[in-house]
């Protein structure tokens, strides 16, 4: 079964979340933009028959909340397995891209239509983010190497000079220089400092890096996690990484998530890991589980205006939420649904 998720979870990412077609991502949560007009919460979720049984909701898509997590409102896909997504600035919410297998999925008018936006040439779209200073300017990774739009996902161009292995999972805009990317695979992490004219490799040569966060007050500081090597972190903006494992177990790293005012304060999730939490850095992990039924973690978020609000989605146990900072958790949605992404814009 780990193999099967891993497996999944390569076809994953997007600015939000993405839809699966084939499989299962992990944290096709891709980059988050901003909407300075409404805060919603989103999640993509994947569930089965014994979920939907006399329920409303639909097995499957992208779901969003204006009430963080009380109510949802359904947004589509009800058929098709998600990875990622990317809620574009200064539109309200009506404009969505989700990464899926098919390709790139738009909508502008907040789930009511959805379109294609690529052909037959991209499809394992793992994950999409988009400019924070020029939304017309998108970014998507794939099992074929990462692209680039400059129209709003209507067209695209394949960019990855540079790259001897082209499949990448996971795809990040520095917060500040929205020149400055950083892309993971099964090669590595590769980095641009050309808004992906071209890439070098950057670090963890021949490591499945499989998240890379950004601290939101400092840019400097950057974890990564890794398929088989732990979490990572840079102080420098990349330049140099240092382990930071000690009290974390030997399996996969899926998703990582910063507190938003103190870099100290880390959360990660991974395959049978439950959640783990640092106070220093990553100097030291402690195991945070307690209220769990599910260990299997595939997608974390901070709330970025409450802190001590975590939110973790699991593989086959839904959506956990914790109001104490990780110490104790409770499950507050979507049954046993596979939840694989969470955004908070903001």
């Amino acid at each position: 079964m780990k193999q099967h998720v891993i497996k999944l979870m390569q076809l994953t990412v997007a600015v939000f979340f993405v839809l699966q077609w084939c499989g299962i991502n992990h944290q096709a949560i891709g980059s988050e933009i901003e909407d300075e007009e409404t805060p919603f919460m989103y999640v993509v979720l994947l569930s089965n028959d014994s979920y939907v049984v006399g329920r409303d909701n639909p097995a499957t898509g992208l779901f969003r909340s204006a009430d963080r997590g009380s109510t949802w409102e359904h947004l589509g896909w009800e058929n098709i397995r998600a990875f990622g997504k990317a809620v574009v600035p200064g539109t309200g919410g009506e404009v969505i891209l989700i990464a899926s297998g098919n390709g790139v999925l738009k909508t502008e008018d907040a789930g009511e239509s959805w379109r294609l936006t690529t052909d037959w040439r991209i499809t394992e779209v793992l994950d999409i983010a988009v400019d924070p200073v020029n939304p017309d300017i998108v970014y998507i990774a794939t099992a074929y190497g990462p692209n680039k739009s400059e129209d709003g996902g209507e067209t695209w161009q394949l960019i990855a000079d540079g790259m001897d292995q082209r499949y990448c999972s996971v795809l990040h805009i520095d917060r500040d220089d929205p020149s400055v990317l950083y892309l993971g695979g099964e090669g590595g992490l590769y980095k641009s400092t050309d808004g992906g004219e071209s890439w070098s490799l950057h670090h963890f040569e021949g490591q499945a890096v499989r998240t890379i966060v950004q601290h939101a007050a400092d840019r400097n500081v950057l974890f990564a996690g890794t398929e088989k090597h732990g979490i990572f972190r840079s102080e420098d903006g990349g330049n140099t990484w240092t382990a930071v494992n000690n009290g974390i177990l030997p399996e996969p790293i899926y998703t990582l998530a910063l507190h938003p005012q103190d870099s100290n304060i880390a959360y990660a999730g991974g395959w049978e890991s439950g959640v783990y939490r640092t106070t220093n850095a990553g100097a030291s992990w402690m195991r945070v589980t307690q209220g769990f039924e599910q260990t299997t973690v595939m997608a974390l978020k901070v709330d970025p205006d409450n802190p001590d609000v975590v939110y973790a989605g699991m593989y086959r146990g839904g959506l956990y939420t914790s109001e104490n900072a990780g110490r104790s958790w409770n499950q507050t949605g979507f049954g046993i649904a596979d939840v694989w992404g969470i955004l908070i814009t903001n």
